[in-house]
């Protein structure tokens, strides 16, 4: 296909990719309200910074746990064409989080916007323990994302080949199980790659193959769910009773009711689960992740909007829903280290069990439909 050719091709992608959004989404409405952490890790403690996308980092002090990884975020103009991962932009990323202790780089999947610099920060200098080089972890089409790149696949202690079912590894106090879930309806490039993608590709080279949602737990008896992609699983995370969820909203506000619930109750929280119903002290602390335009980086994240995303009715079905059902959400600031708690509690400069209801947010977004 000829550069003509690409570039109409990925003209259509983006059009694809997005639905009917709000002609102007207001970011203030979801403005950052998680209180940052402050001083050394604690023993026993765990802390996570959000970094736009699903990129998030989890880390105890002594092991670090990042999801993703995506820091070049190329304009979308030259998506069409060839992109290539900027060593300089993801320098600076891993400087600006103190990534200094990488134990593990778990790829969700294999579009531009969660592996593009997976294998890169894999193989940053001085960015891990001596001795102990960070596995990266992902699927088939993420190893030829990596293979791509010189990495070195063929290791099984860098490389975790993840395949079907559930699959675990401990990695320092931290136990990564990885499920296979389904990713968000819609959109191009939901093939698997099949050959070695090169360092210089488009968008439309990153084909997605198969999505993975990670469960984290410290042995501090923290559970953090990674669940990247907005779609519904088979089986019940709610279930797993994570106190934390990272939750992906991306396309979220473009589907029908029945999947929003559905995708909120099987990952969330279902107050008529059987046999057992989930109780007020199962419901996790929600922070939402994938509702920023990652063709861009700002100081302050933006949300994206069409053509691309109806993000902004992705976050007010968020909190409508967790307004509904007394859960609490509350926004990240990128960069910003906070401490999770094993009860979900949110603030960092609080004890457990203080956190305020979300009230704030429910006044901002009104109350649910019907």
């Amino acid at each position: 296909m000829g550069r003509i050719g690409s570039a109409a091709c990925a003209a259509l992608m983006c059009l694809i990719l997005g639905g009917a959004a709000e002609a102007a989404p207001k970011t203030a409405d979801y403005a950052p309200d998680l209180e940052p952490a402050v001083g050394a890790i604690r023993p026993g403690e765990v802390r996570a910074q959000f970094m736009g996308v699903s990129t998030i980092l989890l880390d105890d002090g002594q092991t670090q746990i990042l999801l993703d990884g995506f820091f070049t975020r190329p304009a979308w103009p030259t998506v069409a064409l060839a992109m290539r991962p900027n060593l300089g932009k993801i320098g600076r990323g891993l400087d600006r989080a103190g990534v200094t202790r990488l134990g593990a780089v778990l790829v969700a999947h294999a579009h531009h916007d969660h592996v593009l610099d997976a294998p890169d920060v894999a193989m940053s200098a001085g960015r891990f323990t001596p001795g102990r080089p960070p596995v990266l972890a992902g699927s088939e089409s993420v190893r030829f994302v990596a293979e791509g790149r010189g990495y070195p696949v063929d290791d099984p202690a860098r490389f975790w080949l993840i395949g079907k079912g559930r699959m675990s590894r401990e990695i320092g106090d931290f136990t990564i199980t990885a499920y296979e879930t389904p990713h968000s309806p819609g959109g191009p490039a939901r093939e698997e790659i099949k050959t070695r993608v090169p360092r210089d590709a488009p968008a439309l080279a990153y084909q997605m193959g198969p999505n993975f949602s990670y469960m984290v737990i410290h042995k501090n008896g923290l559970r953090v769910l990674l669940y990247p992609s907005a779609n519904v699983p088979d089986v019940s995370f709610a279930a797993l009773k994570p106190h934390v969820v990272f939750l992906g909203v991306a396309r979220l506000g473009d589907q029908p009711p029945s999947v929003t619930d559905l995708y909120w109750k099987r990952v969330v929280f279902d107050a008529s689960a059987t046999p057992a119903p989930l109780t007020s002290q199962h419901k996790p602390l929600v922070i939402p992740v994938h509702w920023d335009d990652f063709g861009s980086f700002r100081p302050e994240l933006s949300i994206l909007g069409w053509p691309f995303d109806n993000a902004a009715g992705s976050l007010k079905l968020v909190a409508r829903r967790a307004c509904q059902d007394q859960v609490t959400v509350r926004f990240a600031s990128v960069f910003q280290p906070v401490t999770l708690w094993a009860d979900g509690a949110p603030m960092s400069g609080r004890a457990p069990g203080e956190a305020p209801t979300p009230a704030a947010i429910c006044q901002r977004v009104g109350p649910p439909p019907g």
